[in-house]
């Protein structure tokens, strides 16, 4: 939610994610070829569900990934600023992707994790979604859910739903919507909807990306939006 230049070295987070796909696994899953990846990103703000996670400030923040045929996992980090002693968070994620009829499924883990907060803000959410790709455009949809969420707001959701369109091979446009929904009022979740549509150019493993993103509180009150510009490299 809320994950960078204070960034384990790729070395070591590259062979902790090999080692989690590795040990313990089935022989069919070790003996398929682990490919890694790699990318960072610089942004304008870091925007997450609608909500900046930098305080409005603009954000670094990087990755790395192992797969294994269905099989992945990976770590990420951004710099925060939450106006107080938090700067980071680091995402650590498995996930089990196959395919069928035509679908695209995605079923996982993630875990947020805010190593210097000054208080708990530690939470684990499991996810599942498909996919469907319809030549250039791929219509998407996904539910999450955390049983005590950031803040200790408790039992909450979020739904998700995503388009995207390949206008050539270096334009595309793609827009998403999503409920956060918090089932335990008591414990001061409000819930809310956001909206985002942006545009990227993509040329020889980078990615510029201009989007607009704006969060509406559900009972009425709307929020203000923001356009962020990031560029991201992928290795």
């Amino acid at each position: 939610m809320t994950c960078t230049s204070t960034f384990v070295s790729h070395s070591i987070r590259t062979g902790i994610v090999v080692l989690t796909l590795s040990l313990g696994a089935p022989s069919w899953v070790a003996a398929q070829e682990i490919e890694t990846s790699a990318n960072v990103t610089l942004s304008s703000d870091y925007i997450y569900r609608g909500i900046s996670q930098t305080n409005g400030g603009p954000a670094i923040s990087g990755g790395f990934d192992a797969a294994a045929g269905v099989l992945s996992a990976g770590v990420w980090g951004s710099s925060v600023d939450f106006n107080d002693a938090t700067t980071m968070e680091l995402d650590v994620y498995a996930d089990y992707s196959p395919s069928y009829a035509g679908l695209d499924f995605d079923f996982g883990i993630l875990a947020y994790l805010y190593p210097d907060s000054p208080k708990g803000q530690n939470f684990v959410e499991f996810h599942g979604g498909a996919s469907k790709a319809m030549g250039s455009l791929t219509l998407g949809a996904s539910y999450a859910y955390s049983s005590d969420f950031y803040g200790n707001t408790g039992e909450a959701g979020y739904l998700t739903l995503d388009a995207s369109w390949a206008v050539n091979d270096n334009w595309s446009l793609s827009a998403g919507y999503g409920q956060q929904d918090f089932y335990q009022k008591t414990k001061g979740g409000d819930s809310y909807a956001d909206i985002n549509i942006g545009i990227t150019y993509s040329l020889s493993g980078y990615d510029l990306d201009l989007r607009y993103h704006d969060a509406y509180r559900l009972a009425g009150v709307t929020g203000s939006g923001v356009v962020v510009l990031g560029l991201s490299k992928s290795f």
